[in-house]
């Protein structure tokens, strides 16, 4: 049975936190899916309403609300650096980004400033992004399978290229292993070939990361991988090159190892961190489909008192708050 919840005005923030909590509430019953706070986070940034927008609309609608979709973000820093480029484009009043949901919310002035101008923002920090209201859910959904896809196609790449220096760090470890005596010499070249990829192609997003980042004066997750591995891999490479020229050979003499060499290091940190994104990238599509079915649970019509006359409306028509509303929120099923 339907319950009937009235408010006015002064009240419009309890009208949300009502909703938003029968929400939460419901989330485990229904979908099973959300189990953690980071998840639920995302629940919240989405379902609440702004009550910034709505003084706005109450004022007679002066700034305009407009939320993006924003994807290739790789952690919390990049939410932050999109934010401070946002907040940076003049006549914007209000940036907020949610990493876990890929969506930001921009309140700005259409006076000062146009939407194509805060894609533009975005863009220049080194993401992509597109209005909200113009994302095709088909063509979005085509997009996060998209990019598990490929996160698992790097991963596997990835791992096909370290494995075999696996196998030459055994060897430092067990004089029984087939084929010792001769693999040992031909280890530097070889994990200096097998490293170059992972390190340059599947890491290039890494790179792109930590430049962004820079450009904004700070640093992020991908600045930390970045400069990590790429410490393991040229320090490797001075080593490989000063080898070579003071010995004339590219691989080991009398049977030995190049030594001091350590891109294996450089290959399976990149190969493990990718590996995490490709998880992180299945769990937030299944957490995104959790939260359109959530949506669906907000009211879809507002009842206006008055007097003793009532009128239901489409909640999209109610523009201001100042009448007495009666919000109708359906029962779980």
């Amino acid at each position: 049975m339907d319950k009937n919840i009235k408010l006015k005005k002064t009240r419009r923030e309890g009208v949300a936190g009502s909703r938003l909590s029968k929400i939460e509430s419901k989330i485990d019953q229904i979908l099973g899916l959300v189990s953690s706070d980071h998840t639920k986070s995302a629940v919240v940034a989405i379902a609440q309403p702004s009550a910034q927008a709505i003084e706005m609309n109450a004022e007679g609608n002066k700034d305009k609300q407009i939320s993006l979709v924003v994807s290739g973000m790789h952690c919390a820093s990049c939410a932050k650096i999109i934010e401070k480029k946002l907040q940076k484009v003049p006549g914007v009043k209000e940036a907020n980004v949610n990493f876990a949901a890929e969506k930001a919310r921009v309140v700005f002035s259409e006076s000062q400033v146009k939407i194509g101008d805060l894609i533009k923002a975005v863009v220049s920090a080194g993401y992509k992004a597109s209005i909200a209201s113009d994302a095709n859910p088909e063509e979005e959904r085509e997009r996060k399978e998209k990019e598990i896809k490929d996160y698992r196609n790097k991963f596997l790449i990835s791992l096909g290229l370290s494995l075999p220096m696996l196998y030459f760090m055994l060897l430092d470890f067990f004089n029984f292993l087939p084929l010792r005596g001769f693999i040992l010499p031909f280890v530097g070249v070889v994990s200096l070939l097998l490293t170059t990829p992972v390190q340059f192609i599947i890491g290039a997003g890494f790179y792109k990361g930590m430049w962004s980042s820079l450009k904004m004066k700070t640093f992020n997750m991908d600045s930390l991988i970045a400069i990590g591995t790429s410490t393991a891999f040229f320090y490797s490479l001075w080593q490989f090159l000063y080898y070579v020229i003071m010995n004339g050979s590219l691989i080991g003499l009398n049977g030995a190892k190049i030594p001091e060499l350590y891109f294996e290091t450089a290959a399976y940190l990149i190969t493990f961190v990718v590996l995490g994104k490709w998880l992180e990238t299945k769990a937030k599509g299944r957490t995104s489909e959790a939260i359109k079915k959530l949506m669906g649970l907000q009211p879809k019509t507002a009842r206006i008192v008055k007097g003793n006359e009532t009128l239901d409306i489409p909640i999209d028509e109610v523009k201001m708050l100042r009448k007495m509303l009666e919000i109708k929120l359906s029962e779980p099923q």
